[in-house]
C-alpha cells in the first residue's frame, strides 16, 4: 500500500509503467546518469544519480588509470547531462519516498550500476525499503545489486547475459515524448497475459539429485488445459558449458513456440555439477552423463500431465547433439532429431541404432564440424540431412543466422511430429 514505483528512464518507464498499474501504486521516475570513461565514452565507470548521488567502479577507474582531472571531468560531464534529463521529464513534483517502499524497476540489467545508485538516491531520500525490479539480469549484477537493496526480483538472470537488447523483440530507444505519455497515462494490465507462453520451473529427479528445466508451453489458453491442439514437444539438451538459459537455444525455442510447439529446456547438470564443471570441466563431455540426463527428461515428458501422449522431439547443440542421438538410439518415442554444430563424432557408436529423421545444422564457417559431420552422416541408421547455413560459424553469433537455423527447426519438427 505503501509503495511507489520508480521508472529508470527512459528504457524501464513502460515497464514501471505496467507493475506500477498491477500494484494500484503511484509511477515516478528514477533519473540516472551514466559517468563515462573520458577516452572510451562507451565504458560505463559510474553513475550519477538525483541529489548528487554518485557511485563509481573503482576497479575500473584504476585500470583506466583515471586521473583527478578525469575524475572532475567525468563528474561534470555527468552532471551537465542530469540536469538536462531532470529537466526534460521532470515535469512535476518527486514523490515522497520518506517511510515508504521503492520499486525501481529497469528493462534489464547488465552491469547494475546506474540501479545501485537509484537504490542509494531512494535511501538517501528516506524510503524503508528498496525493491529493485527488471525481466531479466546478468547473473553477475545480482549479489552487487543485493548488498543495497532489501530485494531484487527478476524472471530470468542468465550466466550467457549478452546484452540487455538481446532479450527483446523490439528494443527500439524509447522516445521522450513516449516516456512523458506513459507517466501520464499507465497501460492497463489484463487479468492474464495472453499471447505469453505459459512457462513453468520443473525439477527432473536424476540419481545425482535434480536437474532443473523449464517447460513452455504456447500462448493459447486451451493448450495450457488441455492436449486436444497441442501435438508435440521439443526436449532440448544445450552445449558444452552452457545451459538452459543459452541464447541461441531460447531463440529456436520460440521460434517453435509460435508454431504452436511446445519445449522441454533442459540443465544436462545439477547445480553442483555446474559449479564443480565451471571449476574443472569434468562433466560436460561426460557423454554418458549427459545421456542419463536427456533419456530422464524424455522419461519425465511421457508421465507430466501436461505433455504425456505428446509426440516427441529432440534439439542438441555441440555435446547435447551426441547425447541427444545416443537417447535416440534407445527411446523410440523420439521422433525427430535438430542438431546445431552437433559434436556427432562423440555418438559414433549409437548411430547406426538412430533410425528416426534427423537434421544436422552446420555452418559454413565452422570446417571441422562440417567436415566431421559429413563423414559422420553414412553411420546413421535413418533418414539424415545435412544442412550448411552459409556464412554462419560454429556458435551462429549472427542474427539472421539464427533465424535460419530456427526457421529449419521449425519446419524440421512441424513435418515429423505432426499430427496426421
Amino acid at each position: 500500500q505503501d509503495a511507489v514505483v520508480l521508472g529508470a528512464v527512459r528504457g524501464g518507464v513502460p515497464v514501471a509503467a505496467v507493475v506500477a498499474r498491477a500494484l494500484g501504486a503511484r509511477l515516478d521516475l528514477s533519473i540516472v546518469s551514466r559517468i563515462c570513461s573520458p577516452r572510451a565514452p562507451e565504458l560505463t565507470l559510474g553513475a550519477l544519480a538525483e541529489d548528487g548521488v554518485a557511485l563509481f567502479d573503482e576497479l575500473a577507474c584504476r585500470l583506466m588509470a583515471i586521473s583527478p582531472d578525469d575524475h572532475a571531468a567525468m563528474l561534470q560531464a555527468a552532471e551537465a547531462n542530469q540536469r538536462h534529463r531532470e529537466s526534460t521529464f521532470r515535469t512535476g513534483p518527486r514523490a515522497s519516498l520518506h517511510g515508504r517502499t521503492a520499486v525501481i524497476v529497469d528493462d534489464g540489467i547488465a552491469s547494475g550500476l546506474t540501479l545501485r545508485a537509484a537504490a542509494k538516491s531512494a535511501r538517501a531520500r528516506g524510503a524503508a525499503t528498496v525493491i529493485i525490479g527488471a525481466p531479466v539480469a546478468s547473473h553477475a549484477s545480482i549479489e552487487p545489486l543485493r548488498a543495497v537493496a532489501d530485494e531484487v526480483v527478476y524472471v530470468v538472470a542468465p550466466r550467457e547475459f549478452g546484452r540487455v537488447g538481446l532479450w527483446y523483440d523490439d528494443f527500439e530507444e524509447i522516445a521522450d515524448a513516449d516516456t512523458l505519455a506513459a507517466l501520464q497515462a499507465p497501460p492497463a494490465v489484463a487479468p492474464e497475459a495472453e499471447g505469453l507462453p505459459l512457462i513453468q520451473e520443473v525439477r527432473i529427479p536424476v540419481p545425482r539429485g535434480q536437474i532443473a528445466a523449464d517447460l513452455l508451453l504456447p500462448a493459447n489458453s486451451e493448450l495450457r488445459t488441455q492436449n486436444s491442439e497441442l501435438s508435440a514437444v521439443v526436449v532440448f539438451a544445450h552445449g558444452s558449458g552452457s545451459n538452459r538459459h543459452s541464447l541461441r537455444n531460447w531463440h529456436v525455442a520460440r521460434a517453435l513456440l509460435e508454431g504452436g510447439i511446445g519445449v522441454l529446456l533442459l540443465d544436462l547438470l545439477t547445480t553442483a555439477e555446474q559449479t564443480e564443471d565451471r571449476r574443472t570441466a569434468e562433466h560436460r563431455f561426460d557423454i554418458p552423463l549427459l545421456t542419463a540426463r536427456v533419456a530422464a527428461a524424455v522419461d519425465w515428458l511421457g508421465t507430466a500431465p501436461s505433455t504425456r501422449g505428446l509426440a516427441l522431439g529432440g534439439y542438441g547443440a555441440s555435446t547435447g547433439a551426441a547425447a541427444m542421438f545416443a537417447v535416440a538410439a534407445q527411446r523410440p518415442e523420439l521422433r525427430a532429431i535438430v542438431s546445431r554444430g552437433g559434436r556427432v563424432d562423440l555418438a559414433e557408436d549409437a548411430l547406426a541404432q538412430v533410425r528416426v529423421p534427423a537434421l544436422l545444422v552446420v555452418g559454413s564457417e565452422d570446417p571441422e564440424t562440417l567436415a566431421m559431420n559429413q563423414r559422420m552422416r553414412p553411420r546413421f541408421g535413418g533418414p539424415v540431412t545435412l544442412h550448411v547455413i552459409d556464412g554462419a560459424d560454429h556458435l551462429f553469433d549472427a542474427p539472421e543466422h539464427l533465424d535460419s537455423l530456427a526457421a529449419a527447426a521449425v519446419s524440421w519438427f512441424g513435418r515429423y511430429l505432426r499430427r496426421p
